[in-house]
């Protein structure tokens, strides 16, 4: 289980693109510390994510931009991959002192991370209520 509060290490990378029936999505490896977990989201994802941390004062031009015509041209899937996963580094290390629960949940903490996990066992404890 990991510790996001105290590790030593926490790293977030997009090692590689993976199509499954015609659909791309962009495989996230998060490592807190030993612990290592995988991620998959779709561009899409990263946008609906980017609307939610811009009220958390992320700049509103840092995600790479959406192309229509020619995204499935694996030299732009790598430049996007490439891209997406500054954009993560960079969300992510400025978020570092107090993750979101929109960053939390889209990286999900809330499988692996002890804080997370706890927090929301609360959450639905406390709604039941």
């Amino acid at each position: 289980m990991a510790n996001y509060q105290l590790s030593l290490e926490t790293k977030v990378t997009i090692p590689q693109i993976v199509n499954e029936d015609s659909v791309t999505f962009y495989q996230i490896l998060v490592q807190v510390d030993s612990v290592k977990w995988e991620v998959k989201r779709r561009y899409s994802d990263f946008a609906a994510l980017h609307e939610k941390l811009v009220d958390e004062g992320v700049d509103r031009d840092v995600l790479p931009p959406k192309k229509i015509l020619g995204n499935k041209d694996p030299a732009f899937l790598m430049k996007r991959r490439k891209d997406l996963e500054s954009y993560l580094q960079t969300i992510f290390h400025f978020l570092a002192c107090n993750i979101p629960q929109p960053l939390a949940d889209f990286l999900d903490f809330g499988k692996y991370d002890i804080h997370f996990i706890l927090r929301n066992l609360a959450s639905e404890f406390f709604q039941r209520e």
